[in-house]
């Protein structure tokens, strides 16, 4: 496991909703709300983000509308920040 959520490239060409800080083995390192995370996201709207610090994995299914899927991963990371960590920051 440690292996696999350690910094391996850059990735290049994804927008996601949250500071993308590397990649590992399918895994996203990135920064949520100031906490480091671990994130997988799945075709059509599959999310699972793990927190260790909060130890905390938020999972959502969704199914986005429309043709922009950045805006729906945008969506993502409001529904996570604003109603899952920013209460727990407070």
């Amino acid at each position: 496991m440690k292996e696999s959520i350690s910094f391996i490239v850059t990735p290049q060409g994804i927008c996601r909703p949250f500071p993308i800080d590397g990649y590992g083995y399918l895994w996203l390192l990135i920064d949520a709300s100031g906490y480091k995370t671990y994130c997988g996201i799945g075709f059509g709207g599959q999310y699972m983000m793990t927190i260790p610090d909060l130890d905390m994995i938020i999972v959502l299914t969704s199914k986005y509308k429309g043709s922009v899927p950045s805006q729906h991963f945008s969506d993502i990371a409001i529904l996570i920040n604003d109603y899952i960590l920013k209460p727990i920051k407070n």
